[in-house]
C-alpha cells in the first residue's frame, strides 16, 4: 500500500534540493537547518511505524472485502474517480475534526508545529496518524472498494498533498476555485487569526467553500502553532500535546470535565482554568524557535538521515512484496 508513496521519495529529496537552493539564493531562510532535519526525522519515524502496522491494516481490510461487503466493484477508472470523490470527502471531515477534537489534535499537532512552511513539512506527520485514521475510511472495504483500488486512491492523496507545502508557488487562477493550492495550504498552516481552522481540504478545496471553512490568502500567513513547541526533538512533538491533555484532566475535579477535556475544541478549558486570562497572540513580536549547532554534529546529522531516506525506500518495498505473497 505504501510502496508508491516510497518510490516517490527520490522525487520528493529532488523537489527539496531545489526548493533549499531556491531558499539559498532568496537569503529568506525558510530552509533551517535543524527545522528540516526534525520534520525528516518525523517522516521516517512514521514510515517505520506505518512498516510496523501495515500487515495488520492490510490482513483486516482484506478479511473485511472478503467476507462483509455485499458486492466487489471493478478495478476501473469510474471506480477511482467515484471512490476518489468519497475519499477525499470523509479525509475534509477527519482533517475538520483532527482540529476540533482535542485528542485527534494531539494526533494532528505534529504536522502544524513547524515554523517554517516548505517541502521538508510535508513529511512532518505523525507517528500515530494510521492508528486514528483507519475509522475514519472503513467504509471502502464494506463498499466493495479492493486493496489494489484503495492503495492507488490512498497513494494519489498523499502525492497529492507534497506539492502544496511550498511558499513559492503563487495563485493559480481559476483553479484556486476547484484544488486546493499552495496557496490554500499555506492559510491552513497559520496560525494567524484570520486563518486559524481553515481550508482543510485534501485534493479539492469545493468541500471548504461548501461547508464555511475556506479562508483566501489576503494576509501574509504565519506558520506554527499558537503554543510552540520549542524543541527539535521528534518524539516530544508527538507527545506534548497529549502531556497537556492529561495535566489538564488530573488537574480537574469532575470526572465530567476530565473525560471532556479529551473530546472538547482546543480552546476549550475547564472550569479550574477559566479565570486564567487567555492572552491573544501578538504576531509582531513573533520569533522563531532556533538554537546553534556545531558542524561536526550537522554532518553527522547528514549522514544518519540520508543513509535512511536511502534505506527506508528499499525496507518499505521488501515489506509490500513479502505481505502480498
Amino acid at each position: 500500500m505504501f510502496k508508491y508513496v516510497a518510490l516517490s521519495i527520490p522525487i520528493f529529496i529532488v523537489m527539496i534540493a531545489f526548493e533549499a537552493l531556491a531558499s539559498w539564493l532568496r537569503r529568506d531562510e525558510n530552509y533551517r537547518f535543524s527545522d528540516a532535519i526534525t520534520n525528516l526525522s518525523l517522516g521516517l519515524g512514521q514510515t517505520v511505524i506505518d512498516a510496523l502496522l501495515k500487515t495488520v491494516l492490510i490482513l483486516l481490510y482484506i478479511a473485511v472485502y472478503d467476507h462483509v461487503a455485499l458486492i466487489k466493484l471493478p478495478d476501473n477508472w469510474v471506480t477511482f474517480v467515484t471512490m476518489l470523490l468519497l475519499y477525499d470527502f470523509i479525509y475534509y471531515w477527519f482533517h475538520r475534526f483532527s482540529h476540533r477534537i482535542n485528542f485527534l489534535w494531539a494526533v494532528h499537532i505534529v504536522h502544524h508545529s513547524s515554523e517554517d512552511f516548505n517541502f521538508t513539512v510535508a513529511l512532518r506527520q505523525a507517528w500515530l496518524h494510521k492508528t486514528v485514521a483507519f475509522a475514519f475510511f472503513a467504509p471502502f472495504p464494506f463498499l466493495g472498494v479492493s486493496p489494489i483500488m484503495f492503495a492507488y486512491i490512498n497513494a494519489f492523496q498523499t502525492l497529492y498533498q507534497f506539492w502544496l507545502h511550498t511558499k513559492y508557488i503563487g495563485k493559480l487562477g481559476p483553479l484556486e476555485w476547484l484544488l486546493v493550492t499552495p496557496s490554500h495550504h499555506r492559510v491552513h498552516h497559520s496560525f494567524a487569526p484570520e486563518h486559524l481552522d481553515k481550508n482543510f481540504g485534501g485534493t479539492l478545496i469545493v468541500w471548504d467553500r461548501l461547508f464555511g471553512s475556506f479562508a483566501e490568502e489576503k494576509i501574509s500567513p504565519v506558520f506554527g502553532i499558537t503554543k510552540p513547541v520549542q524543541t527539535w526533538n521528534p518524539l516530544w512533538a508527538n507527545l506534548h500535546y497529549w502531556k497537556d491533555l492529561f495535566v489538564m484532566a488530573y488537574k480537574t475535579d469532575k470526572w465530567k470535565e476530565k473525560i471532556q477535556v479529551f473530546f472538547r475544541p482546543p480552546d476549550w478549558q475547564p472550569k479550574y482554568m477559566q479565570k486564567e486570562e487567555s492572552k491573544p497572540n501578538d504576531l509582531k513580536d513573533f520569533k522563531k524557535y532556533d538554537t546553534p549547532l556545531s558542524p561536526a554534529l550537522g554532518w553527522y546529522i547528514i549522514f544518519q538521515i540520508f543513509y535512511n531516506i536511502i534505506y527506508f525506500p528499499l525496507y518499505i518495498i521488501e515489506l509490500d512484496a513479502i505481505c502480498f505473497l
